[in-house]
């Protein structure tokens, strides 16, 4: 039977309690992952309980511990994440309890108050009880609610606001994480990833090997376009790899429904891309269970192509439609994205644009062509 791997991370004043717990969560036949600090030089708590609440929102995790020497900055760092339950607990009774009524999935530990022995204690008890469920089930169901509701403008796209996808495919590939670091301090909204398989577009670009390095390097929404004839063969590793948002082809294979489904029940945002020569029309019936619909402006796949002027009609009939039918869907465009076609796109309804050859990765820097992209949204 495989081992349970658990979390653990705290600052420099935990480093050696943190060393016992990791000793007796192997001796209780778990498999701790140390997320640091790896020493006792001084760091500050926010970066460890950061990296607990990270991997446990995304669900790469089932429990995680963190420490600090009070407890209490830590829980509430973890607390920020969605789908986290950090609890600070000083006693074997709370451990018990706060498994059994609130089902927590991270335990927060007063390193500076706690014995070794006690700290022991506290662990065993709060891994070895389950939750109740019952009449608790229903109080945790309306916090999942209260949360969903809280999280449903976490990029902030549902209020109007435009936001600026940078395509990294069109950066430097040599460099690519030294272009990310650029685009982000240049303040892009969203890291958009082209992953093609070859025969859906006759091209091949980045993989899901690059969304796993590029979340341990940035929080920024990872946005990532899916061009590839199967997609459901990507959504479950994807949302391993810390995707945020999917958008998947409405000219691809398989059930679209369900895999719409699939993205949305994993916690990510789904959407739907539709091609130059597809009706409008065949995206109705997916509405209900689509946050996004993306408009290729080009040739689907390639960079550097020319703008098809025909997709700002069936834009503004799109926009018509969802508007008339109440549909609260946020509308993107991809290619050739730049200063001549963002007004036109803009005043059609486009508030994610994906910003690539034409617009972003092109003379100047990055800072001043986001606020050049920015200034023709009006």
């Amino acid at each position: 039977m495989q081992k349970e791997k658990i979390i653990i991370a705290g600052d420099h004043k935990t480093y050696d309690l943190k060393k016992e717990l990791c000793n007796y969560l192997t001796e209780l036949g778990f498999e701790p992952e140390d997320l640091g600090a790896y020493s006792t030089e001084s760091v500050d708590y926010p970066l460890y309980a950061f990296a607990i609440g990270d991997k446990m929102a995304r669900g790469w995790y089932r429990r995680g511990i963190v420490l600090c020497s009070s407890g209490i900055g830590v829980s509430i760092v973890a607390n920020k994440f969605p789908r986290v339950r950090a609890a600070l607990v000083h006693d074997e009774h709370t451990a018990e309890m706060t498994r059994k009524h609130n089902d927590s999935n991270v335990l927060a530990l007063a390193a500076g108050e706690l014995t070794p022995e006690k700290a022991k204690a506290i662990l065993k008890t709060w891994l070895s009880t389950e939750f109740d469920g019952g009449r608790h089930q229903k109080r945790l169901d309306q916090i999942t609610d209260i949360e969903k509701n809280l999280m449903r403008d976490v990029y902030g796209i549902e209020n109007g606001e435009v936001k600026i996808s940078a395509s990294l495919m069109c950066g430097d590939q040599l460099n690519l994480l030294e272009e990310t670091n650029k685009l982000v301090n240049a303040g892009v909204d969203l890291l958009h990833i082209d992953i093609i398989d070859g025969h859906f577009a006759a091209n091949i670009s980045l993989n899901i090997d690059h969304v796993f390095a590029l979340r341990s390097h940035t929080n920024i929404p990872l946005d990532i376009h899916l061009m590839v004839t199967n997609p459901k063969d990507y959504i479950e590793r994807l949302a391993t790899a810390g995707a945020d948002m999917i958008t998947v082809h409405l000219e691809s294979e398989g059930n679209l429904l369900e895999i719409l489904k699939e993205i949305k029940s994993r916690g990510m945002k789904a959407g739907l891309a539709i091609n130059i020569d597809t009706p409008i029309e065949n995206l109705y019936p997916y509405l209900e269970y689509t946050d996004i619909v993306m408009f290729m402006c080009i040739q689907t796949g390639f960079k550097a192509t020319p703008f098809k002027k025909e997709v700002l009609e069936k834009i503004r009939a799109f926009n018509n439609f969802i508007k008339d039918k109440n549909y609260k869907i946020i509308l993107a465009a991809d290619g050739s994205i730049g200063p001549r076609t963002v007004p036109e796109l803009y005043n059609e309804g486009i508030r994610i644009f994906v910003g690539g050859t034409s617009g972003l990765f092109r003379q100047g820097s990055f800072e001043e062509n986001i606020k050049n992209l920015r200034s023709h949204c009006h």
